[in-house]
């Protein structure tokens, strides 16, 4: 499989640095690389993994110091694999307290961090959220919902759908206690509230154009995740 380099994008011999615009694209891409990921350890290797790759297309990606002591995808959230997912669908009272829950594995917040805010919006038909306002989530964040997860994501979009009065905000009505239940029913562990706590570690990353890349033409394999950014 070969896929575009984003390092060509912009040609040869351009003055370097040149910082990464798309902010929303490069938070969409590191956090659907770790929300995904097994475990802490796992989703810190892939996002090293991630800067190496990058480096080979001239790009220059940096994230906080101490990238496993943060908080965010992949970090402070539970797994969120098919096992975990389809316990959540089978727990969950409606779609949208099963969508609430798997944020929090998402994002890696307490579910009350993941409440206190404006809203969680659907962007697309595929998979990214934008979350907003209040705690940890200010500024606004986008996450990417892991495969795993996206059956969760259009469920609670069509149920909304379906309401009365439905909002751009997939968790409005959504309450702490009915979160709590279902994931001790679903046996999901919740992250802890961290009041004070920087926040979410993708949404301080940034990346730079730095170099031509070091490779001619596309690159096998670079598929998705470089085409992501």
């Amino acid at each position: 499989m070969h896929g575009p380099c984003l390092g060509q994008s912009l040609g040869r011999g351009r003055d370097y640095p040149l910082a990464f615009a798309d902010l929303p694209g490069l938070q969409n891409f590191l956090s659907g690389l770790a929300a995904s990921a097994p475990a802490r350890a796992a989703a810190v290797a892939r996002v090293r993994g991630a800067q190496a790759g990058l480096l080979l297309h001239g790009i220059s990606l940096q994230v906080p110091l101490e990238l496993a002591e943060q908080r965010g995808p992949g970090l402070t959230g539970a797994p969120l694999d098919a096992q975990a997912a389809d316990a959540i669908r089978r727990e969950a009272a409606n779609p949208l307290i099963a969508f609430a829950l798997a944020l929090t594995a998402v994002t890696g917040l307490a579910i009350e961090e993941v409440l206190d805010k404006k809203r969680a919006e659907p962007l697309s038909h595929s998979c990214e959220v934008y979350a907003s306002g209040g705690g940890a989530l200010d500024p606004p964040a986008h996450y990417t919902i892991p495969p795993a997860a996206r059956p969760i994501l259009a469920a609670a979009v069509f149920f909304q759908r379906q309401t009365c009065q439905p909002t751009s905000d997939l968790i409005a009505g959504v309450t702490v206690e009915q979160v709590h239940r279902a994931a001790q029913l679903a046996g999901i562990e919740l992250p802890g509230p961290d009041k004070g706590a920087p926040p979410v570690w993708h949404t301080l990353a940034r990346a730079w154009y730095v170099a031509d890349p070091l490779h001619h033409g596309d690159v096998p394999g670079s598929g998705t995740h470089v085409a992501v950014l």
